[in-house]
């Protein structure tokens, strides 16, 4: 099942916002735009926790149920869609198919293009924080389904191995690093969804705003409000001129 939280209400369109919980990050940008108090109704996609529930799902899979479940919620009115970094491929989607039954307006902020390199940097990440020793073969030449099984079996191994090291058994090893492994598993398939997404969809939804990271102030204070808030307001006014 496709998770939609809903985060503020409102009387006016609704923001949808598709974002993630990053290492670094002191705070998500829909609880940021949330706490704007501008009126509009706010919900939350998070493909990485959903995808670290219900196992790898593809972009196609991802696009189509997500926008099920928004039309359970909303209907067929207006929206505007919200993406955060590497979310930007299924944003633009996901407002490409909501445009055709209503209207829709694209927010990218800080938009990111994961491709095979970055997903495969993103693995050797983990695995070098489990203290393998990481070497610079390619990924193997599997289909999605079968790539993210690969990942998942080498992450749980070198875990379990990992752990027993450290004098666990290996039943509380898998035990204790089964929420690791989830982790790991939604945010790599989570990459290799958006990986496999056609680079030429960059472009085709045409009413997208782009806020490259250069121009996003501090992720807190009235800076990053004023200008999040702004963006926000043209984008609506735009999607309500298109209106009949």
């Amino acid at each position: 099942m496709y998770t939609i939280e809903k985060l503020a209400d409102g009387s006016r369109e609704p923001i949808l916002v598709i974002d993630f919980l990053t290492p670094t990050s002191e705070a998500r940008i829909s609880s940021k735009i949330a706490a704007l108090g501008t009126g509009h109704p706010v919900y939350r996609i998070d493909p990485v926790s959903d995808i670290s529930l219900l196992g790898y799902r593809g972009v196609d899979d991802l696009t189509a149920g997500y926008a099920e479940a928004w039309a359970d919620i909303a209907g067929t009115g207006p929206v505007l869609l919200v993406s955060y970094c590497t979310a930007a491929p299924l944003g633009l989607r996901m407002a490409e198919l909501l445009q055709k039954n209503a209207g829709a307006a694209g927010l990218l902020v800080d938009p990111s293009w994961p491709d095979l390199a970055m997903l495969a940097s993103e693995y050797a990440v983990m695995r070098a924080k489990l203290r393998v020793d990481v070497s610079d073969d390619p990924l193997p030449a599997l289909d999605e389904p079968r790539l993210h099984e690969y990942f998942e079996e080498s992450i749980r191994r070198d875990l379990v191995a990992h752990l027993m090291k450290h004098g666990f058994s290996a039943e509380d090893a898998n035990r204790r690093g089964a929420e690791f492994v989830a982790r790991c598993m939604g945010w790599l398939g989570f990459l290799l969804a958006m990986s496999a997404a056609d680079q030429q969809e960059r472009s085709r939804f045409a009413d997208v705003l782009r806020i490259p990271v250069a121009e996003v102030p501090d992720g807190a204070g009235p800076a990053f409000d004023s200008t999040v808030s702004r963006h926000i307001g043209d984008l609506v006014a735009s999607m309500r001129a298109l209106q009949p």
